[in-house]
């Protein structure tokens, strides 16, 4: 489920202090040669892949009743009254007018001034990048500061919030873990992408970054696909390894439902399905790599990672690399999304008054 605090604690961090300068951080810096060097003269095999990446060995689930689970998500997403969130209008608003190239800066502050909470983030993250300037209190100069790019993708970012909203508490309760780790590898996913297209001198970063957060929502059609089933009867409840199965294997079939029924502008289409081999494989190569990490025994991940790697030119180093990122960003998301520590109590008349009378 979204949460709008660790949204905007999320975008600060990631503009912030993982700025675009990331694709030169010592790591990529030490692999990127060697990497490279070593690419020509050994593929990247399913073995490598597997050893590399390691996970937490979970029981496989039964595949009969996943095969079930499936069709019963397809044929729900298949129906007319199954209500696909809508894309967020200010999202296609804004990305509209960032990939303008005649853009006129005025009609994006006029745009902008109608979304006060994003308005209120992009001030917020230019501030952070600019502590030595003394910080911006202004759209304006926030928006010089940023760059339209990076404006554009914290615009689109908080406002696909909606779509990680769970429907009711009824369908969270059906299976809460698998409800927030949508969320949770949707965020790991947007991290990881955008480092690996940095250090791999991808030009629109940012397409990269947004692209995670989008389709990372796909699983999350899936659960509220399934649980109108589970919730009229017509389906029985199975444990979450199988329920997590059956959505990841829908994951594309889903993302593509969501797409034809957005009917987005090209503009805005090519961004959340961009035509751009690199751009779509990178996020692809990451998602492979958070699912195999949770479910080791995915041989389907394991062959997508070997084939999105050698499509992008990366070899075992550079794999070991974006494992460690992707650890990186896994605890950093932990962080984000981590409850914020109770106030402490108030003391009690008497026990304020003990100190007192003991002195």
């Amino acid at each position: 489920m979204a949460d709008s605090s660790g949204m905007l604690g999320w975008l600060r961090t990631l503009f912030g202090g993982r700025s675009r300068k990331a694709a030169a951080t010592p790591a990529a810096r030490a692999a990127a040669p060697a990497a490279e060097a070593a690419a020509a003269k050994q593929a990247l095999t399913t073995e490598d892949v597997v050893a590399t990446v390691g996970g937490t060995a979970q029981r496989t689930p039964d595949p009969e009743a996943v095969k079930i689970l499936e069709q019963c998500i397809l044929a729900e997403l298949a129906t007319s009254s199954f209500a696909i969130p809508p894309f967020p209008s200010s999202a296609t608003r804004v990305l509209e007018l960032v990939e303008k190239t005649d853009l006129d800066l005025n009609e994006l502050v006029r745009a902008l001034h109608w979304e006060p909470a994003i308005v209120a983030q992009i001030v917020r993250v230019a501030s952070s990048v600019a502590v030595k300037r003394g910080g911006f209190d202004d759209l304006r100069g926030a928006l010089l500061a940023l760059g339209v790019a990076e404006v554009g993708s914290i615009a689109a970012a908080v406002a696909a919030g909606s779509l990680y909203e769970v429907g009711s508490r009824a369908e969270f309760e059906l299976f809460p873990e698998l409800w927030r780790g949508v969320h949770r590898d949707a965020l790991v996913v947007a991290f990881t992408a955008s480092w690996l297209a940095q250090a791999r001198n991808v030009p629109r970063y940012d397409r990269v970054f947004l692209r995670s957060i989008i389709a990372g929502m796909a699983p999350m059609l899936g659960l509220r696909a399934l649980a109108v089933p589970l919730l009229d009867g017509r389906c029985v409840k199975c444990p979450d390894e199988e329920v997590a199965a059956a959505v990841d294997a829908v994951r594309a079939q889903t993302y593509t439902m969501a797409i034809e029924r957005w009917s987005l502008p090209p503009t805005v289409a090519s961004v959340v399905d961009p035509a751009s081999d690199t751009e779509r494989v990178i996020v692809e190569l990451v998602t492979a790599l958070v699912e195999l990490r949770r479910h080791p025994y995915r041989a389907s991940a394991a062959i997508a990672i070997r084939d999105h790697a050698c499509t992008l030119g990366l070899d075992a180093k550079w794999l070991r690399v974006l494992v460690g990122e992707c650890d990186t960003a896994t605890g950093h998301v932990s962080e984000i999304l981590a409850p914020p520590p109770a106030a402490p109590k108030p003391a009690t008349t008497k026990q304020a008054a003990g100190p007192r009378a003991a002195r």
